[in-house]
């Protein structure tokens, strides 16, 4: 049914102060952060992002009242509209309905494959003992233009929120699925649902193979292969801080929802253990290999600490591992963000650890056999972003939008990344490890290191390659005071010998 009457769509308008926000070029990274002058924003709850046809952002999150303590019914959905340059265009607030929202539920937010200019943002919600699906859309303009609730299923026991889960398939419908049972004495059932981008319902179907005994703790669901078409779903009936050496089961499903294969994985080994949560850590390659990240746990017995990192893995169609790495060991829990970004033979992965600074941001781009090909930090004293999405845009830049946990109020962020190194084969292997701020610089340029970096050299040449400054000292602060606005070329010397040059700029 259609409840566009149900509920009060509000602009937020820009030059009334509601919305502030800063941009930030930090070396070749365009930062735009948002925060809302009368509300908190939820952490750790969407902030998806979608890229509109007129190469602008759009990015979402659901807004609290400022102060709130514990959890309290949202203000709303916030949407922001931003350029390439970092300028805010717009914004649009879906006002909170204590009925028809859910602010905890697995959400969707993606393009619609048949409009490009129009973006939909999808989820489940639960009314007494009805599961309902909702779907808002609006258009690139962030201009509403419609609201769609219907029922899904009925069940006196529904799985909790995180047994709902969907994904939207290559130019096609969304695929969801959740998780009830009908009789206390039964199992869990699984469904799946294939629903079109304008709001139809086209199947319903459930999938005997897949039942749950006990309380499912963790799934996903995602796409396995695009031709032929199949999807995939993962899940696990034990809690993730037992050592048990519990299964995880992954189901190969074609596109009837069918189960073609069934796959059981077993992390536990000894002293090395990965964890059981594989959210949005399942990420297809090609049609001959996928990716697996996840955390992984390895107990020295000499010094009785736990050390932790993140392990990816490629693996054929066959689950068979062809290569695997390990990244950021460290005794500090480093965090993956929720999505690898898949560019042809180009792997990015990131993930958060707290080695030098809280939530320092790592990004790293690999080759098809997980070599590393360059590595950027992003390092801010005032800042303590938890990044949570990422994705490869249309020009190849790469995204990261990231929630703020710690201010008051606090902001959400997105990141811009422009991958220049476009003759890489002819450079060789480069890791950048260090990141530097602000570009344009007035007078004083910041650069914060990796923890097992020394720089031993800074040196500062026009274009015509004139040397014409040289630091020995003080690597944490390039003084360009008194230097002709215009380009510099930076380069930075290591204690190994290796040398990194950056353009800069003098204001």
């Amino acid at each position: 049914m259609n409840t566009a009457s149900l509920h009060l769509m509000k602009k937020t308008l820009l030059f009334l102060g509601i919305l502030t926000f800063a941009g930030l070029a930090k070396g070749q990274e365009i930062v735009t952060e948002f925060s809302h002058s009368n509300g908190q924003f939820l952490t750790g709850v969407d902030l998806k992002f979608v890229e509109t046809t007129d190469k602008c952002l759009v990015v979402e999150s659901w807004l609290a009242p400022e102060y709130a303590p514990g959890i309290v019914s949202p203000i709303g959905k916030m949407f922001y509209k931003f350029s390439a340059d970092g300028i805010v265009r717009d914004s649009l607030l879906f006002e909170y309905d204590s009925v028809y929202d859910d602010h905890s539920a697995a959400a969707l937010f993606e393009r619609d494959p048949e409009h490009p200019d129009h973006f939909v943002y999808a989820n489940f919600l639960v009314i007494d003992d009805t599961l309902y699906f909702r779907m808002r859309t609006i258009d690139t303009y962030l201009n509403y233009i419609g609201d769609t609730i219907f029922e899904i299923d009925h069940s006196t026991e529904l799985f909790p929120y995180y047994s709902y889960d969907l994904f939207s398939e290559p130019n096609g419908d969304i695929i969801a699925s959740y998780s009830i049972k009908d009789d206390p004495n039964e199992t869990f059932m699984t469904y799946f649902l294939r629903i079109g981008f304008d709001g139809t319902l086209k199947s319903r179907t459930e999938v005997p193979q897949i039942r749950y005994f006990d309380m499912l703790m963790e799934k996903h669901t995602g796409m396995f292969n695009e031709f032929p078409v199949q999807y995939c779903y993962w899940g696990s009936n034990h809690a993730s801080d037992t050592h048990d050496n519990p299964p995880y089961r992954l189901y190969v499903l074609d596109n009837l929802f069918n189960v073609v294969e069934e796959k059981c994985f077993y992390f536990y080994q000894g002293i090395h253990w990965y964890t059981h949560n594989w959210n949005d850590q399942f990420v297809p390659v090609d049609d001959q290999h996928y990716l697996l990240v996840n955390k992984y746990y390895e107990y020295d017995p000499q010094t009785s600490y736990t050390y932790s990192s993140i392990i990816l893995e490629k693996r054929n169609r066959q689950h068979m591992r062809q290569v695997s790495a390990l990244f950021g060991r460290s005794l500090y829990f480093p965090e993956a963000i929720r999505a690898i970004a898949i560019d042809g033979n180009t792997i990015y992965l990131s993930y958060m650890t707290n080695v030098v600074a809280p939530n320092h941001l790592v990004l790293l781009r690999l080759d098809g056999d997980l070599n590393i090909q360059w590595e950027r930090h992003f390092l801010s004293e005032d800042t303590f972003h938890h990044a949570i999405n990422m994705k490869v845009l249309d020009d190849g830049s790469i995204a990261v939008s990231s929630f703020d946990a710690f201010a008051f109020p606090n902001s959400i962020s997105v990141v811009v990344i422009k991958d220049n190194y476009d003759n890489l084969e002819e450079m060789g292997i480069l890791v950048r490890p260090y990141n530097y701020y602000p570009n344009p610089a007035q007078d004083n340029l910041h650069l914060h290191y990796s923890p097992d970096v020394k720089p031993t050299r800074i040196d500062l040449y026009d274009l015509q390659g004139h040397l014409i400054h040289t630091q020995n000292q003080d690597f944490d602060c390039l003084n360009m005071n008194g230097l002709a606005a215009g380009q510099y070329l930076m380069k930075v010397t290591l204690e190994d010998g290796k040398s990194f040059t950056d353009k800069v700029v003098k204001e």
